[in-house]
């Protein structure tokens, strides 16, 4: 964007090598950030491993013992964040296709940025409308019964909303233990990587809050299900996870709340 801003300042556009650096640097952002969460991940796997696989929740997530807050506004930065990381990786092709392209080349060019264009577009809105929900909901809550949860007992907690979820009667929450893994379709340099988020349980109830808009929750835990893993290999042993949601149909714009639970095998 600076060379863009600074070019256009200045009455020219940027040269190809300056759009060449431009791919190079989004491509050394991106391959950072990758790395960076490469060796995290090997770093916790490590230290899990020298403690015998005792007590995972110290090291694999940085829990609040006492509760979990709705991640809505964790979500609004994150895809703010992938905005502007996309935003970025698409400005050097939007450079190419103003001068380095020809004429007969331009509109297939301008068709396939336009779809990326369209997606960004609807990935606003969609940051816009999770920023607005937040804002009229504000932040949620669950307090944890006890830190952590094991499965096959009872699981206790309280759901914590605000003023704006005082005295709701269509409030309902769904528990669900969540398999995390790659389903990978074609072969050789065709293939292809789906992310698959399956439910493997799934629990449900509905509930009215208080004045205070609050609400106690029991769940019973199954015994034949894995703990909590957020830190799994996904060629040995994926990634699981326990995760609450809680939904109103409101006037308006519905409520939708998600919460990770600390929920572990006993060791």
């Amino acid at each position: 964007m600076a060379v863009l801003a600074w070019h256009s300042a200045h009455g020219g556009t940027p040269r190809p090598v300056e759009i060449l650096y431009l791919f190079g640097i989004c491509f050394m952002l991106f391959g950072a950030l990758l790395s960076g969460y490469t060796v995290k991940g090997i770093v916790l796997r490590r230290r899990i491993r020298e403690e015998g696989g005792r007590q995972p929740w110290r090291f694999d997530y940085r829990w609040e013992t006492n509760g979990s807050s709705d991640d809505g506004f964790t979500r609004v930065l994150k895809n703010a964040f992938a905005i502007c990381g996309i935003s970025l990786f698409l400005l050097p092709f939007h450079l190419l296709v103003r001068q380095d392209i020809t004429a007969g080349q331009r509109p297939i060019f301008l068709l396939i940025l336009g779809i990326f264009d369209l997606v960004m577009l609807i990935a606003v809105g969609r940051t816009i409308y999770l920023l607005v929900r937040r804002l009229i909901f504000g932040k949620t809550r669950v307090i944890f019964g006890q830190f952590p949860y094991y499965t096959g007992q009872p699981l206790h907690l309280i759901f914590a909303g605000t003023p704006k979820l005082a005295i709701c009667q269509e409030l309902k929450a769904q528990l669900h233990c969540i398999k995390e893994y790659y389903e990978w379709h074609g072969s050789g340099d065709d293939r292809t990587a789906t992310p698959i988020m399956e439910s493997l349980w799934r629990q449900e109830c509905q509930f009215v809050t208080d004045i205070s808009g609050r609400a106690e929750l029991v769940f019973q835990l199954p015994t034949d299900l894995p703990g909590t893993d957020l830190i799994g290999d996904a060629k040995v042993k994926p990634p699981h996870y326990w995760e609450l949601e809680v939904t109103a149909t409101r006037s308006g714009i519905d409520y939708r709340g998600i919460f990770l639970i600390p929920i572990y095998e006993h060791g």
